[in-house]
């Protein structure tokens, strides 16, 4: 076998020659077609041509080739790729970094600036880069655009991304679509170490290639050259961590499923090399286990093991609301489009195809982990927000249940029968101007927060505060019977009365002494969001708040009035009638 290269007519033609028993006219048609047969004897001694020359004819035609075959029967054949030769070659750089304000460092020895990727366009044709770094926001283009750009012109440069937002959508394009190797936030100064972006620097071996042509140049085999070699060595190139970054990456857990015990061991070993902890499991099954005993922050699975597949295991996570939020690399030597295709639509967050290298392996990795972190940030954060705001109105049990998505809170106005509860202290103006605005604002809070303390442990559902008085109603959002509503919300005020008593006692050393009146009434309201997208409230209104309001207002300190309505669901002899009041507003 004859391995040659030859340049003639500004073409470079690369062969391989043999002195085997040749192809037939009819079998040479055949070639460069995937899982041809060519072997046209009855005993089949040959194989096929498989997967090989039609991935050789493709890589060619991309790289602006083409392929053929001289071959006679009994007189061997010669398999060749034409391209057409470089005029010129570019000259190496480290890194073009394209930012709008960027602080040279000095530890990029050879390194290009721009600061827009029109002038970014403009250094790639006049040099060749081992990586490029892009800001996410640029004058005339943003980040993750630029970088889709850069790996189609200089598809072999390593590709990182400068970014302070959470634009978790784009990013995990890029991921997916294999067009970032390395994500940093912002800021990035110079007090910062760039070690990390040199190793992804050293880590691309376009450095090491010799571009110089020499006439009758001896060929020195490296051990790179070879896969024996490579194997023999298991030389990596690994990324010179800070303490900070493998401080981080410790607390992270890494599930590796494989039913091939070496391609575990091979995947664990160069993980463990940045600082995450590993662990393992042969199939889905066992890996389902494993997953509700360990609870890892990131899965690498294969696509086809025994017992469970990796597409099954993802299926049997997304069921799961524990753990279907868990990251998934699927790793397969299915490495067509249609396969990653079906690998995205089944769940998985990223996609390796086999054979990969361990710097694609660690940037995958590390990219989805940080991806996920800021999920969990942005996740946590809006439940700190919602909690924040609707437990200051609503039970803890009632804010549980809106989080859970039980129940909606932006919904349509409703008609509703609903019970509401006023309570207001007596003579408050008097006392504010007795004691001044700073001791009666202090003395107000200490009121409404144990006023909606009581409000909450019977149900309710605090509908608006109103200086010194607070309006609860009972039934929305959370369902109750009108008879539950009228029984909770008669509860409710004797524990308030309850509550005051409390109060006063803390309130006696200062010769304060708290009384109030409360109204209650039941019957139709809507209820809903009213206002508009700028400001809106969740809020009842119609007759029956009104009337709410005057029977608190006709109300004698220190006792509870309540309409009709309320006493028919309440035991006899719990209540006695006041009389008829002329109410203002109310003609009955």
């Amino acid at each position: 076998i004859e391995l040659g290269l030859e340049k003639a007519e500004g073409k470079i033609k690369v062969f391989v020659r043999d002195n085997g028993p040749g192809i037939s006219q009819k079998g040479q048609k055949k070639l460069f077609q995937i899982f041809s047969q060519v072997d046209e004897s009855t005993t089949r001694e040959y194989e096929g041509t498989g997967l090989g020359l039609a991935l050789v004819k493709d890589l060619a035609e991309m790289m602006k080739g083409q392929v053929g075959v001289d071959s006679k029967e009994g007189f061997g054949s010669t398999f060749y790729a034409v391209f057409p030769a470089f005029d010129e070659f570019k000259p190496a750089q480290d890194i073009l970094v394209v930012h709008g304000n960027w602080k040279k460092q000095r530890k990029f020895r050879k390194s290009q600036y721009c600061q827009s990727f029109s002038e970014a366009q403009k250094l790639l044709k006049q040099f060749r880069f081992s990586a490029v770094l892009c800001d996410e926001i640029l004058s005339d283009q943003d980040g993750f655009s630029a970088l889709e750009e850069v790996k189609i012109i200089q598809p072999k440069a390593k590709r990182l991304l400068l970014m302070d937002t959470n634009n978790s959508q784009n990013l995990k394009r890029l991921i997916n679509n294999d067009l970032v190797d390395l994500v940093m936030d912002k800021p990035w100064d110079d007090h910062l170490d760039p070690d990390l972006v040199i190793g992804v620097i050293k880590g691309n071996p376009l450095q090491s290639y010799d571009f110089e042509i020499k006439e009758k140049q001896e060929i020195v085999i490296k051990d790179w050259m070879l896969s024996e070699g490579l194997e023999a060595t298991g030389k990596s190139e690994a990324l010179d961590l800070s303490s900070l970054e493998k401080a981080k990456a410790n607390s992270q857990l890494i599930l590796v499923v494989d039913d091939l015990k070496d391609m575990r061991d091979l995947i664990s070993s160069s993980l463990k090399k940045y600082g995450y902890t590993l662990i393992t499991a042969a199939n889905g099954l066992l890996a389902l286990e494993a997953i509700k005993q360990k609870k890892p922050d990131l899965i690498v699975c294969d696509w086809m093991m025994p017992a469970m597949s990796g597409p099954e295991l993802i299926a049997e996570l997304k069921k799961d609301p524990d753990n279907q939020s868990i990251p998934i690399i699927l790793l397969t030597a299915k490495s067509d489009e249609e396969s990653k295709f079906l690998g995205t639509k089944i769940g998985a967050d990223g996609f390796l195809g086999k054979p990969f290298n361990d710097q694609e392996l660690y940037s995958m990795t590390r990219n989805l982990l940080q991806l996920k972190s800021h999920e969990k940030e942005i996740e946590q954060l809006n439940k700190n927000l919602t909690e924040n705001v609707l437990k200051r109105y609503l039970p803890p049990d009632l804010v549980e249940d809106i989080l859970a998505g039980k129940i909606d809170l932006d919904q349509s106005v409703q008609n509703l029968s609903l019970t509401v509860l006023f309570i207001d202290i007596c003579g408050y103006t008097k006392l504010s101007e007795a004691y001044g605005p700073a001791k009666m604002a202090r003395i107000l809070n200490l009121f409404l927060d144990k006023m909606v303390k009581v409000v909450f442990e019977n149900g309710g559902t605090i509908d608006k505060f109103m200086g010194d008085a607070i309006m609860a109603i009972f039934g929305a959002p959370h369902k109750l019977s009108v008879e539950q509503q009228a029984q909770k919300a008669v509860t409710c005020a004797r524990a308030m009365q309850s509550s005051l008593k409390q109060l006063n006692k803390e309130l006696k050393q200062e010769n304060i002494e708290l009384n109030i009146r409360i109204g209650i009434d039941q019957g139709p309201v809507q209820v809903g969001n009213f206002g508009n997208d700028q400001r809106s409230d969740y809020t009842a209104v119609g007759p029956t708040v009104n009337m709410a309001a005057r029977i608190e207002s006709a109300c004698q300190p220190g006792e509870v009035y309540i309409s009709k309505l309320i006493r028919d669901y309440l035991p006899e002899n719990s209540w006695e009638s006041v009389g008829s009041l002329n109410l203002k507003g109310i003609d009955d």
